[in-house]
């Protein structure tokens, strides 16, 4: 499909499933199938979910136990996100549709007592056997699960996180398992994007700007960097006779470029910088990393009117790491400290959640991680909108209806 030409996502529909454990086969194999996701570089995850499904034995896949979908339309994603940029209180849509079911999974007895066991050493397993043996099977819950997806404006792009190692992985050996005849499994206009793939796409591109724009300042021009109360300013200039000037403005726009990407973000509004109901440290210090970035950054050279609230908590915490001084006083973007980004846990759904949106992240219910992936998304801001209009992927042939 062009992503030219493609019509925009109408619904985005977070989901999350909680299973009876994880896949047993080698990851080397299978969820590394190419090499480990290389941030910034599109893949064609099509064909990566067509690979997986169909090396994906079902009879040894791990069984579903709870899922849930959360519906929000195009519409009000945005106001949302609007809403966010605007600093206002209660963001969040609640006004969506949420479709949750605990699946008894067909499990032998001894298949019974291992599960018991994982509970212990696992405390994510929530869902009790009593819990899951009075339940409806896969079978036959997932005529309500597809009508709810039926009955959603198109086109519906499914979300999750890990999503394409794990979640649509699983739902295709369910298919299987159960035996769902084609005709009856995805309806027509559903399509999908991994949120895990997704952010790190995202702050890769965020990097890459950030880069050209340390390229293209002329610091010669910016005398004064560091300890800055305001906009940056020119030092004083010396007159003939020795008395000093005021300091000019600087207009930065006039000694940069601002970078192409690899998508193109609309313009935001600008953010409602005032600040209420802070009651905790840790949500000053992300409203202190939202109103702006730190004396100490060059980042203070840029306007920050249009970032998404995930890349200013980002860049605005993260400075020391993604930038040097170098030899002439100015700064310079440091690739190696800013690739060293990515190889740390920054990027599971708890971590992005804790540092994105902040608060403590308890989930181990699927219905839980949905409201909470929305959260992180709408961080993104629409950044999140432009890369799922742009790279929603076609779900395999044998996972489709048509």
């Amino acid at each position: 499909m062009n992503g030219a030409t493609r019509p925009p996502v109408n619904t985005y529909v977070f989901i999350d499933t909680e299973t009876t454990g994880i896949f047993s086969e080698d990851p080397a194999n299978l969820n590394n199938w190419n090499g480990p996701p290389v941030p910034g570089q599109r893949r064609d995850n099509a064909l990566k979910l067509h690979i997986l499904v169909n090396h994906t034995d079902p009879n040894k896949a791990p069984h579903l136990t709870e899922v849930a979908l959360l519906a929000v339309p195009r519409e009000l994603l945005e106001d949302a996100i609007a809403r966010l940029e605007a600093d206002e209180d209660e963001v969040v849509p609640t006004a969506v549709n949420v479709h949750t079911r605990q699946i008894r999974p067909n499990l032998s007895e001894e298949e019974w007592n291992s599960y018991r066991h994982k509970q212990v050493a696992n405390r994510a397993l929530l869902l009790k056997p009593r819990d899951l043996q009075l339940k409806a099977s896969f079978a036959e819950e997932w005529p309500g699960i597809r009508h709810f997806l039926t009955t959603i404006p198109k086109p519906a792009c499914l979300i999750a996180h890990y999503g394409l190692g794990f979640d649509f992985r699983l739902l295709s050996a369910e298919f299987e398992r159960n035996k769902i005849p084609k005709n009856e499994r995805l309806p027509d206009g559903v399509f999908f994007v991994d949120s895990y793939l997704m952010a790190l796409d995202i702050e890769s591109d965020y990097q890459k700007e950030l880069k050209q724009q340390m390229t293209a300042i002329d610091w010669s021009k910016v005398k004064a960097v560091e300890n800055m109360d305001g906009d940056v300013q020119l030092e004083p200039d010396q007159t003939d006779d020795g008395a000093t000037t005021e300091p000019a403005d600087v207009d930065m726009n006039a000694y940069r470029q601002e970078p192409g990407s690899s998508y193109s973000t609309p313009p935001r509004a600008v953010r409602d910088e005032s600040a209420s109901g802070l009651t905790t440290d840790n949500q000053r210090a992300r409203r202190r990393l939202l109103d702006g970035a730190p004396t100490d950054s060059p980042t203070r050279c840029l306007s920050q009117a249009t970032w998404s609230p995930a890349k200013k908590l980002r860049v605005n915490k993260d400075h020391h790491k993604l930038f040097r001084r170098n030899n002439s006083g100015g700064w310079s973007f440091d690739p190696l400290m800013a690739q060293a980004h990515f190889k740390t846990p920054k990027f599971k759904l708890q971590t992005l959640y804790e540092e994105l949106v902040g608060g403590t992240f308890n989930a181990h219910r699927a219905e839980d991680d949905c409201w909470a992936l929305m959260k992180v998304c709408l961080t993104y801001g629409r950044d999140f909108v432009t890369y799922a209009d742009c790279f929603y992927c076609q779900f395999p042939e044998k996972m489709n209806a048509n």
